[in-house]
């Protein structure tokens, strides 16, 4: 689209510099502002509405479609203002109203993987079971399959983190306190997308001289010593160790854990990964304080450490897995509880466990890979229940490796589907 490219080159390159300064410093609203105030509205096109609904797409998803809307209205004939509308229908769950589009869109460009998985998916909601069957082969997903793994992601990966970080922290400004351990978190933990994490120092740093003096004193101390060992490459593992064990924190004589479980989590995962104490170890120390804050403080991050640590007994990782269901409601706990049951053969397709599992977690994808799996094994595997598998499957791409996301798994239902129909 030449008009967005002169747009994007004229006007508003000029505004991304400043808005980009803005959001560095922490203000992303008076970045957003700068795009919307560049131009006046009364003088937008269609260009303009297209232009601007591409850079709010992972920000402000609402915004961003009533954009898109416009420019759809505008010119509905062009297939980038076709592909992008249709995707913002999707991430509001407008399907039959996308599907409309995505039909549209592949008479100009029948063989776009990108509009053809999108069709699938939004098939899947309408009940057209074989419609979604043939755009998914006609995607090629053998020889598109990086493509369809973004493609899909852009639909599901939720907010841009620059947005989820400005989120909390107006949460924070509105005296919400309880969320200054997440926001800095976040800057430890900045992922970009579902394949990607970084660590971003320097928002880390901004915040926490920000909002230290709203912690008490023991958890500041925890959430500086774990940026430091998360962000300092240059540290060894008796670095680690060393500093750790001077701070007191989880390693040394009299050492104790981290006043917020969350930062415990995420220090023994480097306390781990760093060979600067072994899982044992660590388990032996503070097992006992991690299980009554579980208990007693409902507390998840202390389950989710206490599984960190005990990775190499599945029996008692199974009954925290239970826990993690039972208490905390967690659909990835409910899953590998099952996943363990099914691995010793106590779970089958007509369980009445497995059956409440699929009602609480309707859109869990590990619980509906199992459930495929046990009728695969009885051989009564239905179109609906494929269908029901690949629409969880879509949302995360992550029934089989959370840390390895890819859309191969998703091919292996289609194939099913297209067996079952």
């Amino acid at each position: 689209m030449a008009q967005v490219d002169s747009l994007a080159k004229n006007i508003y390159s000029k505004v991304a510099q400043e808005a980009n300064k803005l959001a560095s410093n922490g203000e992303l609203e008076k970045a957003h502002q700068l795009y919307i105030d560049a131009v006046p509205e009364s003088k937008w096109t269609a260009a303009h509405y297209f232009f601007l609904g591409s850079v709010f797409f992972d920000m402000k998803p609402q915004l961003a479609l009533s954009y898109q809307q416009q420019a759809y209205k505008l010119n509905s004939n062009h297939s980038t203002v076709m592909m992008e509308y249709g995707m913002n229908l999707m991430r509001k769950k407008e399907y039959k109203k996308a599907i409309l589009i995505w039909k549209k869109y592949l008479k100009f460009k029948p063989n776009s993987p990108e509009a053809n998985v999108y069709a699938a998916e939004c098939s899947l909601y309408v009940n057209r079971f074989k419609d979604a069957y043939s755009y998914w082969q006609k995607a090629i997903h053998s020889r598109n399959h990086k493509k369809i793994d973004y493609a899909i992601f852009y639909i599901h990966g939720g907010l841009n983190v620059l947005q989820k970080h400005a989120n909390i922290q107006t949460l924070i400004d509105k005296g919400d306190h309880c969320k200054i351990t997440d926001l800095l978190l976040l800057s430890l933990e900045w992922k970009q997308n579902w394949w990607s994490q970084t660590s971003r120092p320097d928002f880390f740093e901004r915040d926490y001289e920000k909002y230290k003096s709203k912690l008490d004193k023991a958890s500041a101390e925890d959430l500086a010593a774990l940026a430091k060992v998360v962000t300092d490459k240059s540290m060894a593992r008796s670095a680690i160790k060393e500093f750790l064990g001077e701070k007191k924190i989880m390693l040394g004589e009299n050492a104790r854990l981290p006043k917020s479980s969350a930062v415990t989590l995420k220090m023994s995962q480097v306390i781990l990964q760093s060979r600067a104490l072994r899982a044992r170890e660590l388990r032996d120390l503070f097992e006992k304080e991690l299980l009554l804050r579980a208990k007693t403080r409902k507390d998840k991050a202390a389950l989710e450490t206490l599984i960190l640590l005990n990775l190499a007994d599945k029996e008692k990782i199974m009954a925290f897995y239970k826990m993690g269901w039972e208490v905390y409601k967690d659909p990835k706990m409910a899953g590998r509880y099952l996943g363990f049951l099914e691995e010793k053969g106590k779970l089958d397709s007509g369980s009445q466990v497995l059956s409440l599992a699929l009602r609480q977690f309707p859109l869990d994808a590990y619980i509906h890979s199992l459930n495929i799996k046990l009728l695969e094994k009885r051989n009564r595997v239905k179109a609906l229940d494929v269908a029901k598998a690949i629409a969880a499957e879509f949302r995360t791409l992550s029934s089989f490796d959370e840390e390895n996301r890819n859309s191969y798994p998703l091919n292996g239902l289609f194939e099913l589907l297209g067996e079952s129909l």
